[in-house]
Formats: structure tokens, sequence, C-alpha cells
């Protein structure tokens, strides 16, 4: 295709300004395509659906940070069970609403990434551990860093 555009490009030049509306419309009709798939790059943008994943997660967090376990006897959990705050049920807890566009306040920042839930879903399916991994190791890192930057790049 680059070869067929160039050599029109070449043989319009050489043959005068008469030619140069045609020039225009090769011009114009070789650079639509590029211009295409330039806008539809950020459809499928694996850090912009990271990023979702992030978000989520975090808002996740946030909703559970004040949860306890429910048996009342604190003391006696923490010591048997340990910290809520890195424990299993939290973790569980914290994944039911992750990738989910409801989960947030505003999701405006993700415009324009095509099926934004189903990709993140697809993410947090393909990466399950290195999130794991985040949760239980490394919280006090800063999420986009480690997972989006860092481990899935």
């Amino acid at each position: 295709m680059e070869r067929f555009i160039w050599y029109s490009l070449r043989s319009t030049v050489s043959q005068g300004n008469e030619r140069q509306g045609v020039l225009d419309s090769v011009l114009i009709s070789g650079l639509l395509p590029l211009a295409a798939t330039a806008s539809s790059d950020k459809g499928n943008d694996k850090c912009g659906y990271c990023h979702f994943l992030v978000a989520t997660f975090e808002a996740g967090l946030r909703r559970t940070a004040r949860h306890h376990f429910a048996g009342g006897d604190t003391a006696w959990e923490e010591r048997n069970l340990g910290k809520y705050a890195t424990s299993e049920t939290r973790f569980i807890e914290t994944m039911e609403d992750v990738c989910r566009k409801n989960s947030l306040k505003d999701t405006s920042k993700f415009n324009g990434l095509t099926d934004l839930e189903s990709k993140c879903a697809f993410l947090v399916e393909e990466h399950e551990e290195v999130i794991e991994e985040y949760y239980y190791k490394h919280q006090s890192s800063n999420m986009t860093t480690w997972l989006c930057d860092s481990r899935l790049k």
C-alpha cells in the first residue's frame, strides 16, 4: 500500500501543476487510513485498560477500608485470622467490583476505550496472580506504577 501511495505521489508531482487536484486527493486518501488507525488505537490501549483496572480496584479498597470481619471479637479475629486490611476476605470483596464502570463516580477519562469492562476483565483474568501479589505484598506501592508500568508493559 505504501509503495502504491509513494508511486502515485511521485508520478503526479512529475507531471506538473495541472495534476495538483490529483495530488491532493492522493494525499488525502493516503492519510485517511493513517488517521483512522491513530484514532482507533485508543480503543485498544492496554495501558488505558490497566488504568481502569487500577481505578476500580482502588475504589474497591476505599469502599472496604472501614470493613472488618463480622464476628464481633476484633482482637481474636486479628490474632487468628490476621489483619482485615490484607485478608483474603477483603481481596474478594474488592475484586467483586473491579472492571465495573458503576464502581467509579466518573469514567470520562476512559471514554474512547472500546469494550472497557470486558477487556479489563480479560486483563484481570490474564494477570490475577500479579494482582494478588500486589494486594498481599505491595499495597504500600503505587498500583498504577507497580502494575501497569512495571508488570504488564
